[in-house]
């Protein structure tokens, strides 16, 4: 659901969230649920405002019960630099609340009660943020560390998969406690959501893997000049395996080696990729220059 448009970002809100807020309304607290989507909003628009000092466009944020998902316009989540310290951010942005929370309360210009479910309510989210699993912010952190070692899309896929994991168990923690009348059903519902979110990132992984490619050969053709990621590869090996060791901000070389260990031949990831496209990801990689 639209509910406003901020320099240029739309915001949306989530059903989800939009449930979660009614339930609030609901038990008569609405001041709490004002609370809750002030802390939220704040906390996505401190990674956007990092984003954009980053010179990324955001085009919509959809808010979620534990932050948002952003369309943005450029590849920033392949820069571990860039994506850490823009997921970093709205947790962040929780925690100065928290300590704003604090102040108040100790002022006395929030009642007791509304300030102390603040400041737990933002302690929450920006602890629960943390946690290394996708889509959340630690989940962001840990891709951003991961990519540097093992590339952007086996670092997608492993933390995605923590996601999911995640997900289920916390949905599962969710249910025991409603059996035992310890919660009410938001932590089964963003249990639920945490898995689909992982779900959708593991499979959007690809998709941005290759627009980030594509987004390389611009770059070199913009700057006129890369930094190389070099690769020995038997002729016999699939280029799919080849494609999985490419690196972020770096051009990628393959030389080919035969089964003399003599240099058979020289390959771009450019070749790679069109490679894949047209003959498939078991193709060998000792073919791609005859047919490229």
């Amino acid at each position: 659901m639209k509910i406003l448009r901020i320099f240029g970002v739309q915001l949306w809100l989530s059903p989800f969230f939009l449930l979660v807020l009614a339930m609030y309304v609901g038990l008569g607290v609405w001041l709490q649920a004002v609370a809750v989507f002030a802390l939220v909003f704040c906390h996505e628009w401190a990674h956007i405002l990092v984003a954009k000092g980053y010179g990324i466009e955001v085009k919509s944020v959809e808010l979620l019960p534990f932050g948002g998902v952003a369309r943005v316009e450029g590849l920033f989540e392949i820069d571990p630099v860039i994506e850490t310290w823009v997921a970093v951010a709205g947790p962040a942005s929780n925690l100065l609340l928290a300590l704003a929370g604090i102040v108040l309360g100790q002022t006395g210009w929030l009642g007791r009660e509304l300030c102390d479910f603040f400041i737990k309510a933002n302690l929450t989210v920006a602890l629960f943020n943390f946690i290394p699993i996708l889509p959340l912010d630690g989940g962001r952190v840990l891709r951003a560390w991961l990519t540097r070692k093992i590339g952007y899309r086996k670092a997608t896929r492993n933390a995605a998969w923590a996601g999911q994991i995640g997900g289920i168990v916390l949905s599962l923690g969710g249910v025991v406690g409603l059996l035992l009348q310890y919660n009410d059903f938001s932590p089964v519902l963003i249990g639920i959501l945490v898995y689909l979110a992982a779900r959708k990132e593991e499979n959007s992984a690809q998709f941005v893997f290759l627009r980030y490619l594509r987004h390389k050969q611009n770059e070199l053709l913009k700057k006129g000049v890369l930094p190389t990621h070099a690769l020995a590869v038997r002729s016999d090996y699939p280029v799919k395996e080849v494609i999985k060791r490419i690196l972020p901000q770096q051009f990628t070389i393959v030389h080919v080696v035969n089964s003399e260990f003599k240099l058979a031949a020289i390959l771009t990831e450019t070749q790679l990729i069109q490679a894949m496209f047209e003959q498939g990801i078991d193709y060998p990689v000792g073919e791609v220059d005859r047919r490229t």
